[in-house]
């Protein structure tokens, strides 16, 4: 006999097709430790027997009477034959079973297996599965047919390797049914066993669950009933897990995952398997019950929890039996009576099923009253929000399960992550489903909520009570917490929200918490005052969030910056509007954040500027100068009359008029002039406008006659001057140019005006009617004023 010992140990990475065996549709604590606290599965190789068979067929056998016959011509040449008989296997392991592993170099046609059982019993007791470890598929885990001889215990199996499987739906399945792929064997004996009680039942509390995380919200109330007041939260068992929260998980899972997630949350050890028999997952079921245990079911499409049975009918079987189920995936209810096909068989393929419990009992205190942590709108929501100007509830930032998140949750806005709520957010928000899975008492409860920047401390807390009824469906708390009353100090923006739920005001029955950023509040303008307003006058503005330090924030008009601040605090500015503040949106800016635009209103002061068409007349006097027929060679003049050079002053402001005038020869019948006008009306002596305007003066022009402004022409023909009037968003609300000329001769066919102010130049066109001057010599005429509409 060839015969060895060999520990196996189960890898910790498992292909992603393992995962599939349950697809479960349905459905800060401390960090887990290192190791990896997996509950790693040693699998044992009891025996081992190798032979080589040629075609003409052989047999090879254990010292427990199990033998793997090759039928003569099964393969051609000749095979390499190993069977092991395998201890703790790795997903099927239990009492009443063996576990085999065939292999085979190369594929025969068939194979005859014969496994030993304990003589006695019926067909009924027997099951044999047959599957692949290394590529576990639900449906590839195969309830294989067989024969039984009760009087020798003997299970005889005719293995083909052109058996067709089938899949759910009942057709061919394109997967392997070959003896060299589907290499384990587990065969088992195990008879019904009929419960001495009509009835148990292990209270236990009850959770709903968010998106696909049925298995997680199992594990959740598992956990509660074994540990009381801990705060761990679904996502602790995604992460640990690693699997999303819209992935089932498989064998895998409930033979390794989740007892180690029970072993870490629970600090209770954890054991369990899989089924494919309804018979021995009845019999585990309802033992694990009757001692005051309850059992966590992973069945192909969901995971609930079981913590009850009671007997509905005199028949004999698990079909006479209810079963009390805490099914996560409906949040209306937590006590619910179902019978076996649902607890069992309803299944996507009935082939195999987890039982997962602890084997000691949950606490004799266990709370059964808890506080759900809501991560959809379906079982409640945590969400920040802010009140538009239209009175409307804008959504900043819901609280989410995001496996992209160090911490496996986060908060989003539509499907974004945020790695902070936008600083305009004025609310958190927050509806919390309650249960009570108390089927006999109502509870009296009470909620603390509190918030902690973590930097300095608690800056918020309520505390609330309230009743529960009895376990029906959950109660919803709805609360909302001001986010003016969190923001606090000069330190980091990060908080922690923490909801415990209290009996007597004081022992926790349950509690979670969840971190969050807050972006930099965004400054809010509720008034400004006066409105409208004039310039050169000072306003002030009303709002929140403007902060202490305005060298940290600025104020804009239009687009433009505003300077002159004499106060400046986080729920008031004060400001003097400059002479060349316009009407536009009043903006204010704190760092990254912006307010929403003020529309302001402003007015140009009556004691500023002289009434519309109040002018300054400057009449000139014109000396020749020569200029050669080339174009160069002429003098700059100054007007030596009038207000040329002459500040005239406007209630602190001042306004400038400066002409030059350049005559040349009449060299080939053309000739030039030039007048410049320079205006300023700013107390600080900023620029508002600058212009440059060219006139002709009184002669009879050519029609080759032109005048330049800045590089501009006006060209002149034969018909008299007109008026121009400019009416723009510029500084000064209406600005009004009329020329002026003694030769009714003379016209304006085309004038073009640049105007230069700080956001650069803005050019105009005018086309001018007929309008006619008889005064004596030409000049210009410079009106500002409020256009009268």
């Amino acid at each position: 006999m060839n015969w060895r010992t060999v520990t196996q140990f189960l890898r910790l990475f498992v292909p992603l097709s393992l995962l599939s065996i349950l697809l479960l549709s349905g459905c800060e604590e401390k960090t887990p430790v290192e190791p990896d606290p997996d509950v790693v599965i040693e699998e044992i190789i009891l025996e081992e027997e190798t032979t080589t068979i040629g075609s003409e067929g052989g047999t090879l056998s254990l010292s427990d009477g199990m033998t793997a016959e090759i039928p003569a011509g099964s393969v051609s040449g000749s095979t390499n034959l190993t069977v092991r008989k395998i201890g703790s296997e790795r997903f099927f392991d239990g009492p009443n079973r063996s576990a085999y592993r065939i292999e085979v170099s190369v594929e025969p046609d068939e194979m005859v297996l014969t496994f030993p059982v304990e003589p006695g019993g019926t067909a009924e007791d027997i099951g044999v599965l047959n599957y692949d470890p290394e590529n576990f598929f639900q449906t590839e885990a195969d309830p294989y047919p067989f024969e039984y001889e009760p009087s020798t215990g003997t299970v005889t199996v005719r293995a083909s390797a052109n058996r067709t499987l089938k899949n759910p739906s009942g057709r061919a399945d394109k997967r392997s049914g070959k003896i060299k792929e589907k290499n384990t064997w587990i065969v088992e004996k195990e008879p019904l066993v009929e419960p001495d009680a009509e009835s148990k039942v292990v209270d236990m509390p009850f959770y709903a669950q968010d998106q696909l995380t049925c298995w997680a919200a199992s594990i959740h109330m598992m956990s509660r009933g074994y540990r009381s007041g801990a705060s761990s939260k679904v996502p602790n068992y995604l992460k640990y897990a690693g699997y999303p929260p819209n992935t089932g998980p498989g064998g895998y899972m409930y033979r390794v995952k989740v007892p180690s997630l029970l072993n870490i949350y629970a600090q209770s050890g954890a054991t369990g398997s899989l089924y494919w028999r309804g018979t021995s997952a009845f019999n585990n079921l309802v033992e694990q019950i009757d001692s005051g245990r309850p059992v966590l079911i992973g069945r192909s499409g969901h995971s609930v929890m079981v913590i009850g049975y009671k007997k509905t009918t005199p028949l004999f079987g698990p079909t006479a039996y209810q079963f009390l189920v805490h099914d996560p995936g409906d949040p209306n209810w937590s006590n619910q009576w179902k019978n076996w096909d649902w607890v069992i068989n309803q299944t996507i393929s009935f082939t195999t099923f987890a039982e997962v419990w602890i084997p000691s009992k949950p606490l004799d205190d266990r709370p059964l009253q808890t506080v759900g942590l809501p991560f959809t709108g379906a079982t409640g929501i945590i969400r920040f929000t802010h009140r538009t100007e239209d009175g409307n509830v804008a959504f900043d930032g819901t609280l989410s399960i995001d496996e992209n998140e160090p911490n496996w949750y986060g908060w989003k806005r539509t499907i974004s992550s945020l790695k902070e709520i936008p600083g305009i957010t004025d609310t958190l928000f927050m509806k919390l489903p309650l249960w009570n899975a108390d089927r006999s008492n109502g509870a009296d409860v009470s909620l603390r909520i509190s918030v902690r920047k973590l930097d300095e401390g608690e800056v918020y807390s309520t505390h609330q009570f309230l009743s529960l009824p009895i376990a029906t469906g959950p109660t919803y708390f709805t609360w909302s917490i001001p986010v003016d009353e969190m923001r606090t100090g000069k330190g980091e923006p990060d908080y922690r929200l923490k909801v415990e739920l209290l009996k007597g005001g004081t022992k926790v029955l349950d509690q979670f918490d969840v971190d969050f950023r807050l972006g930099p509040p965004v400054p809010v303008i509720e008034s400004v005052l006066p409105d409208p307003a004039k310039v050169g006058e000072e306003i002030t503005i009303t709002g929140k969030n403007f902060g202490d330090d305005e060298y940290e924030g600025e104020v804009s008009l239009g687009g433009n910056r505003l300077y002159d601040i004499s106060e400046w605090s986080d729920t008031r500015i004060r400001l003097k509007l400059p002479t060349t503040a316009r009407t536009g949106e009043l903006v204010v800016t704190v760092g990254e954040g912006e307010s929403d635009p003020y529309y302001l209103q402003v007015e140009l002061a009556e004691d500023l500027l002289p009434k519309l068409n109040t002018s300054i007349v400057a009449i000139a006097s014109f000396v020749g100068v020569h200029v050669s027929a080339d174009g160069t060679g002429f003098d700059e003049i100054e007007i030596s009359s009038g207000v040329t050079g002459t500040t005239i002053e406007w209630s602190g402001t001042s306004f400038t008029l400066n002409s030059d005038w350049q005559e040349p020869d009449n060299a080939g019948g053309k000739r030039l002039y030039t007048f410049k006008m320079t205006g300023t009306l700013a107390p600080k002596g900023d620029s508002i406008v600058t212009l440059s305007a060219l006139y002709s003066v009184r002669w009879e022009a050519p029609d080759n006659a032109f005048v330049q402004i800045d590089t501009k022409e006006l060209v002149f023909g034969g018909v008299p001057y007109g008026r121009s009037v400019i009416s723009s968003d510029q500084r000064i609300e209406t600005i009004i140019y009329e020329l002026y000329g003694a030769s009714v001769r003379s016209r304006l066919t085309k004038a073009v005006w640049k105007i230069t102010d700080e956001t650069g130049d803005i050019k105009f066109t005018y086309d001018d009617t007929d309008w006619e001057n008889e005064f004596a010599q030409p000049g210009l005429r410079v009106a500002f004023g409020r256009e009268n509409k």
